[in-house]
């Protein structure tokens, strides 16, 4: 493999798309994609940030009419002023090739490039997970940890924990309990999604069932597919999916586990098992990124492979730009553990 560049259009296509491709109506088989429910907006404005259309709808707008010719004008709808905005942010890692051909590897070192291909697939995959955990869990203000990337841009959990802060009615996301930490019994699990459903706002109610969808953690999943088999219910599988739709559902409504999730709530939680269960719209949460974002590299760049020869490495550089925000914040029902 030699030197390549790759444009900003070409980093986005190669490492960040393939993270919100839809299921295609002929897959069948595991769940891959931790932000397939994400509505994608590739060319945020850097500086300003791009505009949210937040349109309320009005009602009681009919009058008696009566001796006047006064007109009492009603407005019909009025507005937000929300922004979604992104962050600068970048992966940079550098290997040694001798290093990786050694003991019965040497008799490959000359001119044999899977060294080269097997770290930038690495550093794909590694991208890939920085961005679907922090587009989930990312919080600037959080410490750093030495496993998972999640304080480089504020995502969704933090969007939600800030709309219902701002306590304002148009946007507060309804919470609808909490769940206790631990492994839950099958019923326990039931009654989470229970709760869920009881709880919901009369527009997202009102949506239907193939319009919304659950996004939950895979032992919160597991632990209704086995209700559903203690009670002799047709209960389909976890990760199986057929015509594009998972094969388990709550009232009709999809459940999604994002694999991602257990791990990161076992860390929050101080290493005790956690548990979060959303309940939406689909694409109501959107990631924000630029395809034509380049700031270091030259000539259009956002991503550089070269061997220096100064230190004898190989060295990845990755520039992009990346935040979250969600349509409407109030068509959304929680529950999640109380984290230690």
């Amino acid at each position: 493999m030699k030197k390549f560049t790759l444009t900003a259009q070409a980093v986005f296509l190669f490492l960040v798309m393939p993270h919100f491709q839809d299921i295609t109506p002929d897959f069948n088989g595991a769940y891959q994609g931790t932000v397939q429910e994400f509505t994608l907006v590739d060319d945020a404005a850097l500086a300003k940030g791009t505009p949210i259309l937040d349109i309320f709808k009005k009602g009681n707008i009919l009058r008696r009419k009566d001796a006047s010719c006064e007109v009492d004008w009603s407005k019909i709808a009025r507005s937000g002023s929300r922004k979604i905005t992104v962050d600068e942010i970048y992966g940079a890692t550098k290997v040694c090739e001798v290093e990786f051909y050694q003991g019965c590897l040497k008799d490959f070192t000359d001119g044999q490039p899977k060294f080269r291909d097997f770290i930038l697939q690495f550093f794909k995959g590694a991208v890939g997970m920085d961005v679907a955990t922090n587009a989930y869990w990312g919080d600037v203000a959080r410490a750093s940890d030495d496993e998972f990337s999640w304080n480089i841009f504020d995502g969704v959990m933090t969007k939600i924990k800030n709309y219902i802060a701002l306590n304002n009615p148009d946007y507060k996301p309804t919470v609808a309990g909490s769940i206790q930490a631990g492994t839950l019994t099958p019923q326990q699990a039931f009654a989470v999604f229970q709760t869920a459903v009881d709880s919901q706002p009369m527009d997202l109610e009102n949506a239907l069932p193939t319009q919304k969808y659950f996004t939950v953690d895979y032992d919160l999943a597991k632990g209704l597919w086995r209700y559903y088999q203690s009670i002799g219910e047709k209960s389909g599988d976890i990760n199986i999916y057929q015509n594009g739709q998972p094969s388990l559902d709550f009232d009709g409504i999809p459940v999604l586990v994002e694999p991602t999730w257990k791990a990161i709530l076992r860390k929050l939680n101080g290493g005790t098992q956690a548990h979060t269960c959303l309940l939406t719209l689909r694409k109501n949460f959107i990631w924000g990124t630029n395809k034509s974002f380049n700031k270091n590299l030259t000539e259009g760049k956002a991503m550089k492979v070269w061997y220096s020869e100064d230190d004898f490495h190989w060295k990845y550089l990755l520039e992009l730009v990346a935040g979250t925000e969600i349509v409407s914040p109030k068509d959304i029902v929680i529950l999640q553990t109380d984290m230690a």
